[in-house]
């Protein structure tokens, strides 16, 4: 009798202490599953999808760009990159895609969280405009984080009192590329030979002040054998003999750009070219 009703009680014991260490272990497994270290690998993947969205929207397909920018959060999610550098970017670009649909409140939401993950972020060059400059200066100077942003990584620390300043001895500044001095002497122009793939390209000539040049014009297509599309150069960018165009990135989606230029006198008179029909100047587009 003693041994019937005194076993069930160590039993049920063992039950409960056996389903109190059950549950506590899967209160503690989703953190340790959910736990992931961001690597550069995970954050390669991230920037490659920021890319994909800016490469939309210089093609001004904002909802594909937007599609990206979720896909991007998607992988930094599943990642652990939420607070990562490559998530900062991403947000920038947001911001980029949420003034271009004019919803600015969204706009300085998105900046705002990019600068209190990496305050160091900037614009990407194929979206820089003197607004978007302007705005996201603004965003930088309001920002509003509830904890301080990270420090750069491999930025120096601040210099100690009594540190020596100036520049290191032996360390020579690179050398500024050659500027063309002093009035041309006819049609001044180099061909830039490579650009880079969907980037706004901006060609130059110097052109001698004896052409007495009225017009400048360019005559270029982007596909043998296509029809020629001709465009003029304005005065500016340089000095007092620089005539400038510059062609929108949309259309440098391609291999290559073929090109020559002519300049016209008084009367529609060609006076200089850089190149001709048969032999026309190229510009290889590289990734």
């Amino acid at each position: 009798m003693t041994k019937e009703h005194s076993s069930p009680l160590p039993r049920c014991l063992r039950a409960a202490v056996i389903s109190s260490l059950t549950l506590a272990l899967l209160v503690q497994s989703p953190a340790q599953v959910l736990a992931r270290k961001c690597t550069r690998k995970s954050q390669i993947k991230i920037k490659l999808l920021n890319r994909d969205a800016v490469d939309e929207m210089d093609r001004w397909r904002l909802a594909q760009a937007r599609q990206k920018l979720n896909d991007a959060k998607l992988v930094a999610r599943a990642r652990g990159c939420l607070r990562s550098e490559a998530m900062a970017q991403r947000l920038v670009i947001l911001g980029v895609l949420e003034a271009r649909l004019r919803r600015w409140a969204a706009m300085r939401a998105a900046w705002n969280r990019a600068l209190c993950l990496a305050s160091w972020v900037l614009l990407p060059k194929r979206l820089v405009s003197p607004k978007m400059v302007r705005l996201f200066r603004r965003a930088r100077a309001s920002r509003r984080c509830k904890i301080p942003p990270p420090r750069r990584p491999g930025a120096r620390p601040p210099a100690r009192t009594g540190a020596r300043t100036g520049a290191r001895p032996g360390g020579a500044a690179r050398p500024a590329p050659p500027r063309p001095a002093g009035p041309p002497k006819r049609l001044e122009h180099m061909c830039p030979g490579k650009h880079r793939l969907g980037q706004h390209l901006t060609l130059r000539v110097r052109v001698a002040d004896q052409l007495k040049a009225r017009r400048v014009r360019i005559f270029y297509r982007t596909k043998k054998g296509a029809p020629l599309k001709t465009a003029d150069f304005k005065r500016g960018g340089g000095d007092r003999w620089t005539w400038s165009w510059r062609l929108n990135g949309v259309h440098l989606y391609v291999r290559y750009l073929y090109y020559f230029i002519v300049v016209y006198a008084d009367g529609g008179r060609p006076v200089a070219a850089s190149g001709n029909a048969l032999q026309m100047n190229r510009i290889k587009m590289v990734r």
